[in-house]
């Protein structure tokens, strides 16, 4: 065994799959993110690195460029129901102008500007309802936070499952609602 600084290049930790939780606590359903984040990480699959990015996104572009696959928990307007559940490429939240995220400098703002290796960004979001100063989620992001977690659990899981060679395709998105039995998801189709 070498001791540190015996001229051995020290190793950087790289995860495999981040989970981020993104948006505003106290702008009650923008904080969803958080909520699902933080309830994700009492059943989060060993060698998952759950974040807690809020609206600080910019503070993960090093855990961005060398994780290979990412859960982004967000809310997004998508002109549903609230408290329903949208899962979809990151780069489709930035290329439609229809959905998007509330956060104007957020998660594709910082993905557009990472050059390099960067992971695949799967969003697993839920359409708000209350955006007011507070910190209580309005009753259907409550009901929507458990299926966003089951939803997220069940891509960690099988990116977790592949070999690190098999990890990087992207993923088929249209079969994860179908995995997880999900009341009301919607994989939009851009």
């Amino acid at each position: 065994m070498r001791a540190r600084g015996s001229g051995e290049p020290r190793r950087r930790w790289s995860p495999r799959v981040l989970v981020l939780g993104l948006g505003n606590l106290i702008l009650r359903d923008d904080g969803v993110g958080v909520h699902a984040a933080r309830q994700f990480a009492s059943v989060a699959p060993r060698g998952v690195l759950v974040i807690d990015a809020g609206t600080d996104v910019f503070s993960t572009v090093h855990l961005l460029t060398r994780a290979d696959k990412t859960v982004a928990f967000d809310a997004l307007r998508g002109g549903r129901k609230p408290g329903t559940v949208y899962i979809l490429d990151a780069s489709d939240v930035a290329n439609d102008a229809a959905t998007g995220s509330l956060h104007e400098l957020g998660l594709p703002s910082v993905l557009q500007t990472i050059n390099g290796h960067k992971s695949e960004v799967v969003v697993v979001a839920a359409e708000p309802e209350i955006i007011e100063v507070g910190t209580e989620l309005s009753p259907a992001l409550q009901a929507a936070v458990p299926e966003m977690v089951r939803a997220a659990l069940t891509l960690t899981s099988h990116w977790l499952s592949l070999s690190p060679a098999g990890i990087r395709p992207a993923t088929d998105l249209s079969a994860v609602s179908q995995l997880v039995k999900l009341r009301q998801v919607e994989t939009p189709r851009m």
